[in-house]
């Protein structure tokens, strides 16, 4: 397996569904010669996501297919389906689903071969201490070859974006940065998680800072007779109380009455 092989792989054992197939996956190739298992997990992820925007995907299944032979046909529906009850649980029932149960059932034997050996595979997954997290499939970025590289340059562009969104002091510009990232990271496989945190951390601080009461120093220069108020005012001859500001008494000759602080 050359470099750009193992980088393909790679890509397609960071999700949880491929690596509890993969046994499986690997024993039919052997056993039917079939494509290898990086293939076959794109095809199905190309099906998968081909039928999404598809307005009836219950009769385009049965076509996607067609010009497959019959046991790599089998294998990616069988990875289709298993996809779709990764995604709900196994609980929904659809006319896609329905058509691809038919689908299915129809390759006799070798799917009832198929299914025995996803379960054993499943199995020996779970055995060795790992789970199949939910995932919607339908958005899942389909691997490629060089695709590896080119997420290292969306990474490291995320990077920059985030240090300088960082870099503005702005709470605003950081949780706007936060969301449009937070969605391209759910849709990427979550390979924005450590730029996520960066931004979650920092901005929470700033929004803190933003709302926490702050001590202000100024000076205050008054004059005599400066304060004044009409005849009858309440507030004649209490300066201290109009301004509201100051803890001295007025000083009679005028002045600074120095630095005062409020909250």
């Amino acid at each position: 397996m050359n470099k750009g092989d193992l980088d393909l792989l790679d890509l397609c054992m960071e999700d949880d569904l491929f690596c509890a197939l993969y046994n499986a996956l690997c024993y039919f190739g052997k056993e039917w010669h079939t494509a290898p298992a990086v293939e076959l997990w794109a095809e199905a992820l190309q099906a998968r996501q081909r039928l999404h925007v598809a307005r009836r995907p219950d009769l385009l299944i049965g076509q996607i297919f067609a010009d497959a032979s019959a046991q790599e046909a089998l294998l990616v529906e069988a990875l289709l389906m298993w996809m779709l009850f990764t995604e709900d649980g196994g609980t929904a029932v659809s006319p896609l689903r329905e058509s691809l149960a038919r689908l299915l059932m129809a390759h006799g034997e070798a799917w009832h071969s198929v299914y025995d050996k996803f379960r054993e595979s499943e199995g020996q997954n779970e055995q060795a201490g790992y789970t199949v997290a939910p995932c919607d499939y339908r958005s899942k970025e389909i691997p490629a070859p060089g695709r590896k590289e080119g997420r290292a340059d969306n990474e490291s562009l995320a990077h920059e974006l985030v240090t300088e969104a960082l870099s503005t002091h702005s709470p605003e510009i950081c949780r706007t940065l936060y969301y449009i990232l937070a969605r391209i990271n759910c849709q990427k496989g979550h390979i924005y998680e450590s730029e996520l945190n960066r931004l979650s951390g920092t901005t929470d601080g700033l929004e803190r800072m933003a709302h926490e009461p702050r001590m202000t120093e100024a000076h205050n220069h008054f004059a005599a007779d400066s304060c004044r108020f009409e005849a009858g005012s309440t507030m004649n001859g209490n300066v201290t109380a109009a301004c509201g500001c100051f803890p001295s008494p007025a000083v009679a000759d005028g002045g600074e009455y120095g630095r005062t602080k409020k909250q």
